[in-house]
């Protein structure tokens, strides 16, 4: 009887586990090389958009993409709204689009391209700047400098 509530209950908790598992497949590419990721890490996080435009993340999951530089696998995602992906490459982080995890759908795809590395300027050039002067209360200003940058290459420029 002792066995079959231990069987029981392992079942039980494998089957709530993978209700809110989602099958995941990720995509690393370097676009410089023109090259896929092997074996590279990357992050899952998941994550409660707020009515702010800020998130609560939940969890975060570290995988790795296999030989040919992708990642198909299962996530938990219980309690979440949505997925993103980060990749950290060269010291530069690439981030994912926010993901909304819908009903019904179980598959789901992320795609990063990321680039190498340059302080060469040739090919990056400001296409437009915006300074907003916002009055804040009757001896303080708020100064918004919006700069726009236009990469031309398959370098990203630090």
């Amino acid at each position: 009887m002792r066995k079959k509530i231990i069987l029981i209950t392992f079942f039980v908790l494998f089957i709530i586990n993978n209700a809110f598992a989602l099958s995941l497949k990720v995509s690393i590419y370097n676009a410089t090389k023109e090259e896929s990721l092997s074996r590279y890490p990357f992050e899952i996080i998941i994550v409660n958009p707020k009515e702010d435009g800020r998130h609560e993340v939940l969890k975060t999951h570290e995988f790795r993409t296999d030989s040919t530089g992708t990642f198909e696998g299962k996530v938990d995602v219980s309690s979440g709204k949505a997925i993103m992906g980060e990749v950290n490459y060269r010291g530069v982080s690439y981030h994912s689009p926010l993901v909304e995890i819908k009903k019904g759908q179980e598959n789901y795809t992320l795609d990063f391209n990321v680039y190498g590395i340059t302080d060469s300027g040739e090919n990056v050039e400001i296409s437009q700047r915006t300074m907003m002067i916002v009055p804040h209360d009757e001896k303080n200003l708020l100064v918004f400098d919006t700069i726009t940058i236009e990469n031309n290459s398959k370098f990203t420029y630090v």
